[in-house]
């Protein structure tokens, strides 16, 4: 995907710039509080985690935001960030993906997709075809992941890449959608695909929302939205893509061993996918 075109970004009115500008001004420092936090957070026990699921979320969206201020609606070459504030040349497959994350995901699942709206469907994650459930112990990430991959470098900063990842687990899995891409109540399995060189995570529609011919509709009518988005021309509905769009172009111009790709749409069976490629 070609760099994003900062300077096209439609700011729609003087409050949301001013939010904008409030935000951008509380500094790397207040973030890097929040990246703290995220970290800390992975470290709970599984019943707590339950018990705070929705911090996280509003942790990580501030990161998001925070994001997508810095990289988005200020230049790239201007922003406050710093390399390092996102840059971890050290970070691996493993320490993104590992036993703490794992039961994050599983608290939110239980706690926020599964049981947070009534007649609310019995969602499933899945890491390389094994239900995430399943998943107990260190080892069992590695088998899951195979050989190889789990020392895979992703140099993303962990906190960052886990905030992304779980946001569009989110949007996939929430039952009431706001960015076009899909149905309401819908029952899914997402299918989050892992591998040394990309990480893609896809709809796997379990009990279906759409007919086949209101899934083409549906897919058709997001090329408009997706190349609205590819343009700068910003909606609120899709700023985590936006944000996620933004950090890939940051990963790539400051560091050159990168070559980070990122793609999203709908796929050959009409379910809609984000991808990775690293």
């Amino acid at each position: 995907m070609e760099q994003l075109p900062t300077k096209c970004v439609t700011r729609k009115g003087d409050s949301l710039l001013a939010f904008f500008e409030q935000m951008f001004n509380y500094g790397s420092h207040i973030l890097r509080k929040y990246t703290e936090k995220c970290d800390k957070f992975l470290k709970l026990s599984p019943k707590d985690m339950k018990e705070m699921t929705f911090m996280y979320l509003e942790a990580t969206k501030y990161i998001i935001t925070h994001c997508f201020i810095s990289t988005i609606i200020y230049d790239k070459n201007q922003c406050e960030y710093f390399p390092s504030v996102i840059i971890d040349n050290e970070n691996t497959i493993g320490k993104v993906f590992d036993k703490g994350y794992l039961n994050m995901l599983k608290a939110l699942l239980d706690s926020t997709w599964n049981e947070g709206y009534e007649n609310a469907p019995q969602n499933t994650i899945s890491i390389n075809g094994v239900d995430i459930t399943s998943i107990k112990t260190a080892k069992d990430i590695k088998k899951v992941l195979g050989k190889g991959v789990s020392n895979a470098k992703i140099a993303i900063k962990k906190a960052y890449l886990n905030a992304f990842i779980a946001h569009f687990l989110k949007n996939s899995l929430d039952p009431v959608c706001g960015g076009g891409h899909r149905g309401q109540y819908e029952e899914k399995n997402i299918s989050i695909e892992i591998n040394k060189h990309s990480i893609r995570i896809s709809d796997v529609v379990t009990v279906e929302f759409y007919s086949q011919s209101g899934k083409e509709v549906r897919a058709k009518k997001f090329e408009s939205i997706k190349n609205d988005i590819v343009n700068g021309r910003f909606d609120f509905d899709h700023k985590t893509i936006f944000s996620f769009m933004g950090l890939i172009n940051f990963m790539n111009y400051h560091d050159e061993e990168n070559n980070y790709k990122f793609e999203f749409g709908f796929n050959d069976e009409g379910n809609f996918f984000v991808e990775l490629r690293y």
